[in-house]
């Protein structure tokens, strides 16, 4: 959320009050991966990077709205295409090193940025980190890091297109997902939010576990924990969702009704940043427990059907049971068999109400 005492032109200036955090942070996680071209990268650029829309690569707008208008159409030109050839790719192995690639990455990242946000708090405190209302952290480590963030967001449109060449559906949360986010990252580099850490930090962890599954049941794998990523999701949109309407209540409540002073509630961005923030995260929240209740449902018919097709099975088993002149010796037996019917029959051929073992 931009400029409170500071314009937006002022980054250079925010820039010279960066905490004295490690430049190194990235590099030593880098290297710790082994990915070595990522630690060798200049540090005197991460240390002073700036996101500049026009200058920084990437932050263009109007090549934003051009990239997703083209993600869209590269989709539906994929899809006719693999129509037209009358059968899917076969891109296992593919689809095995994007998502092994994309999980690393991401822990590559989600540890660097927790190295620098605690190199943050260490030196500021929380609130300086969660709300920055002097503009402090508006350039330098952490910003770099938002801008990797935001281009992997880039290479993820990959998953969408692997989809289409493989023939495989592609549902309108996922398309709109990955459209929706590469908005939502620039929107937050363009507005300098305060917040934005936060659903940053914890979508990579997601990512991390994400990929690493798809990764992994594309080996063949059976993953027992799938049913945990949806709920995983959920939470990770309230707890972001709730983070980012928390740092705009406080900068409304300093700046526009001046209850609280500005510089320290005054949480550093822009209104029209926060705005598109919470819009598209509440939307993601909104999406994703519509198909968590569908992913229930789901398993309640499911799990109707099979008990249906139980119910099924055993009546025939009792009809043959009785074509064959056998009936249950006790009510036990009935019980234990599931067959209900069983229990009048039995009381009618031994006495209602009386077992064996307790005469």
């Amino acid at each position: 959320m931009a400029s409170n005492t500071v314009p937006l032109s002022g980054v250079a200036t925010a820039a010279s009050v960066l905490p004295n955090s490690d430049p190194d942070v990235f590099a030593l996680v880098a290297n710790f991966f082994g990915l070595h071209h990522l630690a060798a990268v200049d540090q005197h650029t991460i240390k002073n990077f700036r996101f500049d829309v026009g200058v920084t690569p990437l932050s263009s707008p109007l090549g934003v709205a051009l990239c997703v208008v083209s993600y869209f159409a590269i989709i539906k030109s994929l899809q006719a295409w693999v129509r037209a050839r009358g059968k899917p790719f076969n891109l296992n192995w593919f689809v095995i090193v994007h998502n092994s690639l994309l999980s690393i990455g991401s822990a590559v990242l989600w540890l660097s940025m927790v190295a620098e946000l605690l190199l943050i708090y260490n030196s500021h405190g929380f609130w300086s980190l969660a709300c920055d209302p002097l503009g402090k952290h508006v350039a330098g480590p952490i910003y770099f890091i938002y801008f990797v963030n935001y281009v992997f967001k880039y290479v993820e449109l990959i998953d969408t297109f692997l989809l289409a060449l493989r023939g495989k559906p592609i549902p309108f949360l996922h398309s709109y997902h990955h459209a929706a986010t590469l908005v939502l990252c620039w929107s937050q580099l363009w507005a300098q939010s305060c917040i934005q850490w936060l659903p940053i930090v914890i979508n990579l962890l997601v990512h991390v576990v994400m990929y690493a599954y798809y990764a992994l049941h594309a080996m063949g794998q059976d993953i027992w924990w799938k049913k945990h990523l949806t709920t995983g999701q959920i939470i990770q949109f309230i707890v972001a969702l709730t983070g980012c309407i928390l740092a705009f209540g406080s900068r409304v409540a300093s700046l526009q009704l001046h209850i609280l002073p500005v510089d320290q509630y005054g949480c550093w961005g822009t209104s029209g940043g926060a705005y598109v923030g919470i819009a598209i995260i509440a939307s993601y929240l909104y999406l994703f427990i519509v198909l968590y209740k569908k992913m229930y449902a789901r398993k309640k018919v499911a799990a109707a059907k099979r008990a249906e097709t139980a119910a099924s099975t055993a009546e025939k088993h009792l009809t043959n049971g009785h074509s064959n002149g056998h009936t249950p010796r006790t009510i036990d037996e009935a019980v234990a068999n599931g067959y209900a019917k069983h229990l009048s029959q039995f009381e009618a051929s031994n006495g209602a109400g009386r077992r064996p073992h307790q005469e």
